[in-house]
């Protein structure tokens, strides 16, 4: 079986492992290929290259913001043509679409496990997740509010990981109790109109808004419990709820 990998180099694990390229080439073996993509734009030729060399399985070898440029890239590149079937390979901080699928471990494991089931006749098996569709670009998550500020407060200073996640999920309750800046920042509102199918939501100013297809959101948050409900649905919270209601409810989240 064809393997055409994409190895981001700028995903943390992967900053760690200079080798893992090379690694991952070993294990594939000689009929796929592994490419390292130092630029968004650059997928497009890997992409153009998967196509043309019919190769059946695209493994993606970064976080989730790599799997979300990636299948955006080759979605464009491929047009009306189906993707090839996808091997996540982890290599973020968080790898939530992994873990959705419950993949884990090392990326050269999840590629030698992988090589190995072919080896011994196992049959491949795969998990359907739907990706939202935002103009040409596909993904698993898409937040506004108090999901934007979140992350902007999480890659702030260079250090990721779910210890880093955590630690702003601590700061911001211990802000909320004191009613310090950090809460006033972290949980301002989002102005907006929101519209779900034909419907338009009377309200203009959201706490937050998040709508996902897969139902994790790290750290043993899993919020979207609906998201798999329906084929081809997605789940979508939109809150107005205050930063103390958020909080005190942190529980049931």
């Amino acid at each position: 079986m064809k393997v055409c990998v994409v190895v981001n180099p700028h995903a943390k694990r992967n900053k760690r492992q200079p080798e893992l390229p090379a690694k991952l080439a070993r294990i594939l073996g000689p009929d796929s290929i592994v490419r390292l993509s130092n630029t968004i734009e650059g997928i497009d030729d890997i992409a153009r290259e998967a196509m043309e060399g019919g190769y059946e399985v695209l493994g993606i070898c970064g976080g989730d913001g790599t799997l979300h440029h990636t299948l955006s890239r080759f979605h464009q590149v491929y047009g009306d043509s189906p993707l090839p079937k996808v091997l996540t390979l982890a290599g973020g901080t968080m790898n939530m679409v992994c873990h959705s699928v419950g993949v884990t471990g090392p990326s050269e494991g999840i590629a030698h496990r992988f090589m190995e089931n072919l080896r011994r006749g196992v049959p491949l098996q795969t998990k359907e997740r739907d990706t939202l569709a935002i103009g040409n670009k596909l993904g698993f998550i898409f937040g506004l509010g108090l999901v934007s500020n979140f992350l902007n407060a999480y890659y702030e200073g260079g250090t990721t990981g779910p210890l880093k996640a955590a630690a702003v999920v601590q700061r911001g309750v211990l802000s909320v109790m004191k009613r310090g800046e950090f809460a006033r920042e972290l949980f301002a509102p989002w102005q907006g109109r929101l519209e779900i199918g034909n419907e338009k939501i009377p309200f203009t100013h959201y706490t937050a808004v998040l709508t996902q297809t897969i139902e994790n959101l790290g750290i043993g948050f899993k919020p979207m419990y609906r998201a798999f409900e329906k084929p081809r649905h997605f789940h979508v919270i939109a809150t107005r709820m205050s930063a103390v209601r958020l909080v005190s409810n942190l529980h049931k989240i």
